[in-house]
C-alpha cells in the first residue's frame, strides 16, 4: 500500500502540469514517430508486382507467397489484361507463371517463370534474381523431401513445407549477418526500435531526478524514518517511473503497428513485451545510479558516459556488421543487445518462448542495479 501512495505522488509531481505533460510523453513520442516513419519511408517503398499465375500447383502459389514477402504489392493478373499492365505501367514488373509449373518441379523438369522488367530499375533486378535463385532451391527442397518421405514414409507436401519454412528464416539470417539487412520488415523495425531504445533510456533522467529532489528537499530521509521499509520506496520508485513510462510505450506501439503495416497481434504484442521487460530493467538501472550519484546529475555526462556508449554496444544504430568482433561480444554486457537480439527473432518470425532466455537477462539487469541502488542509496547526501 505504502508503494502505490509512492507511486500516485511520484506520477502527480512528474505530470504537473501541461509542460511537464508535453515534454515528458508527447515529445518523445512524436519525435520517436518521425524516426520510425523516416526510417519506414527510406527503405519502404512498395513496388507494384503484377502476376500471371497460369498454374494452380503447390509451388507456384509457394512462388506467389515469397514474391509478396520481397516489399512488394502483388496484383493479380489474368490472360485479358496483363499486356494492358505492361504498356500502362500499372505495376513494376509483371511475372508469368506457366502452366505445369509444380508438376514440372515436382518431376525434375526443367522449368522457369518468365520476367517482364517494366520500371527497368535496380529493385526489379534484385528480386529478378531471388525469383530465379527461389526457383533452383524449389527443385532442391523437392529433391530433399522426396528423399525424406521415401525413408520416413511421412507426407511429402508436410514435408516440403517445412523445408520451405525453414529455408527461408535461414536465408533471412544470412543476410542479416552478411550485410546488416534483409527484409524489409526487419530492416526498417529492427533500426527504428534501436532509436525507440535509446529514447527509452532517457527515463532514467526521470527516475534519478525524482529521486535526487526527494534527497535535497529531506523528503527521502523522512521516509526512511517513518514507518515504511526500503524496499517499499524502491517499489513505490519503481512503479510510479513504470506508469509514466507506459504512457510512453503503449502509444509507440500504436506507431510501430501503423508504421510498418505490421497484422500480426503476437508478434506486435512480442515486440511490446519486449521493450516492456526493457522498461522495468531501464528503471532499475536509474535506481542504480542513483545510489552513486551524490549531489546534483548533469544529464550530458550520464548520455555521454551511459546512454550513447551502451547504445552503441548494444546494436541500437549501428549494424553488428560494421562492428568489429570483439565489441560485438562485449555488446552482451549492456541489456540494449539483448533486447535487439529478441527484437530480430521476433522480425524473422520465431515464437515468445525462443526469446524467454533474452527477456530474462534484459529483467536481472534492471534486478541487479535496483539492488545495487537499495543497498547504496542515502536518504541524505553525506
Amino acid at each position: 500500500m505504502n508503494s502505490i501512495l509512492i507511486a500516485k505522488n511520484i506520477i502527480k509531481r512528474v505530470l504537473r502540469g501541461p509542460k511537464e505533460i508535453i515534454s515528458i510523453i508527447l515529445m518523445p513520442v512524436v519525435l520517436i514517430s518521425i524516426i520510425v516513419i523516416a526510417l519506414g519511408g527510406v527503405s519502404g517503398s512498395i513496388t507494384k508486382a503484377g502476376v500471371l499465375e497460369l498454374d494452380n500447383g503447390f509451388y507456384a502459389t509457394t512462388m506467389v507467397d515469397y514474391v509478396k514477402k520481397q516489399n512488394v504489392q502483388v496484383v493479380k493478373l489474368n490472360e485479358e489484361n496483363y499486356e494492358a499492365s505492361i504498356k500502362q505501367k500499372k505495376v513494376g514488373f509483371v511475372i508469368i507463371i506457366p502452366k505445369n509449373f509444380s508438376s514440372d518441379i515436382n518431376e525434375g523438369k526443367i522449368v522457369g517463370v518468365d520476367f517482364y522488367d517494366v520500371n527497368m530499375d535496380s529493385t526489379t533486378q534484385s528480386i529478378k534474381q531471388l525469383i530465379n535463385q527461389y526457383v533452383q532451391k524449389l527443385y532442391r527442397i523437392n529433391e530433399t523431401a522426396k528423399i525424406i518421405s521415401q525413408k520416413t514414409s511421412q507426407d511429402k507436401t508436410e514435408i516440403i513445407k517445412d523445408l520451405i519454412t525453414e529455408t527461408e528464416r535461414e536465408q533471412l539470417k544470412l543476410e542479416y549477418k552478411l550485410s546488416g539487412k534483409s527484409s524489409n520488415e526487419m530492416n526498417t523495425g529492427s533500426f527504428a526500435i534501436g532509436f525507440t531504445i535509446m529514447f527509452m533510456m532517457t527515463l532514467i533522467f526521470t527516475t534519478i531526478g525524482i529521486i535526487l529532489e526527494d534527497k535535497k528537499k529531506l523528503t527521502l530521509a523522512r521516509m526512511f524514518v517513518s514507518p515504511v521499509k526500503e524496499y517499499e520506496i524502491i517499489v513505490g520508485n519503481l512503479l510510479g517511473s513504470l506508469a509514466l513510462g507506459l504512457l510512453q510505450l503503449i502509444p509507440l506501439t500504436v506507431v510501430f503497428k501503423i508504421a510498418f503495416k505490421i497484422n500480426s497481434m503476437y508478434k506486435l504484442a512480442a515486440v511490446f513485451i519486449i521493450l516492456f521487460c526493457f522498461l522495468i530493467s531501464i528503471i532499475g538501472i536509474g535506481i542504480g545510479i542513483s545510489g552513486l550519484i551524490k549531489q546534483s546529475m548533469n544529464p550530458a555526462i550520464l548520455i555521454a558516459a551511459v546512454i550513447t556508449p551502451s547504445s552503441i554496444l548494444g546494436g541500437c544504430f549501428i549494424p553488428e556488421s560494421m562492428l568489429p568482433d570483439f565489441i560485438n561480444k562485449i555488446g552482451y554486457a549492456v541489456p540494449q543487445k539483448w533486447v535487439m537480439k529478441a527484437v530480430e527473432s521476433i522480425l524473422l518470425g520465431e515464437g515468445i518462448q525462443s526469446i524467454a532466455l533474452n527477456l530474462v537477462i534484459i529483467l536481472m539487469f534492471g534486478l541487479a542495479f535496483a539492488t545495487f541502488g537499495l543497498k547504496t542509496l542515502r536518504p541524505i547526501n553525506e
